[in-house]
């Protein structure tokens, strides 16, 4: 799949995968082993030392694209406050279980879409007046200066929360992985992304990759 993402969020940058496959139900087990296994690791460093893995970078991202951070949490902030309460945020998609375990353990937001619902090209960009998008967590989500990524069609996905209309299904087969961070990270992000998809996926088509070029 040919992948243009524009960004429009000064001092922001992203890293979006796009490729078709399916998912290796052999590893669905090993994935959710590794998410309550970094759940535990989170815990006992935080009995250790009383601190939580630092998000300042996810709410810079915010900040800069417009979201106030002490009202909305960045999505892999709430991840990571479940693991540490306990929780095992299982999913009964696959392809959500890698992503959570990924951004988990990145701290870095991250969203999967199903790409077949999506209509190219992309661009992050702050919300203008009266646009909302209709989300799978926080209800009607007004975009009114606040960043999001849209295709042609309007808003589908945020570092908060995801829209309803590019959500996964059993069905998808198309995929596009949408990770929301800042400059520096993005070699090991790179990286762990590449590895996560080689190891936990078949792929059937061509993968892209394509790094938005950071806004001035």
């Amino acid at each position: 799949m040919s992948l243009i993402l524009e960004n429009q969020a000064s001092g922001t940058c992203l890293l979006a995968f796009a490729w078709d496959g399916e998912f290796r139900d052999d590893r669905v087990e090993d994935i959710r082993v590794a998410l309550a296994g970094w759940g535990r690791t989170l815990r006992a460093a935080f009995e250790r030392t009383g601190k939580a893995p630092d998000a300042t970078p996810a709410r810079v991202f915010l900040r800069r694209s417009g979201i106030t951070p002490s009202r909305y949490v960045p999505s892999s902030e709430a991840l990571v406050k479940r693991l540490l309460a306990g929780e095992s945020p299982g999913s009964p998609f696959p392809a959500v279980d890698v992503n959570n375990l990924v951004s988990a353990t990145l701290g870095t937001p991250i969203g999967i879409y199903d790409a077949a619902t999506l209509r190219p090209p992309f661009v992050y960009r702050k919300g203008k007046p009266g646009e909302t998008m209709e989300t799978l967590g926080k209800g009607t989500f007004d975009l009114d200066g606040r960043g999001a990524l849209f295709d042609t069609e309007g808003p589908f996905g945020s570092p908060v929360s995801d829209g309803t209309r590019s959500r996964i299904v059993m069905q998808t087969r198309s995929w596009l992985w949408v990770a929301y961070g800042l400059p520096g990270e993005f070699t090991t992000l790179d990286e762990m992304l590449k590895q996560s998809i080689e190891s936990y996926w078949t792929l059937t088509g061509d993968l892209s990759r394509a790094l938005a070029q950071r806004a001035a």
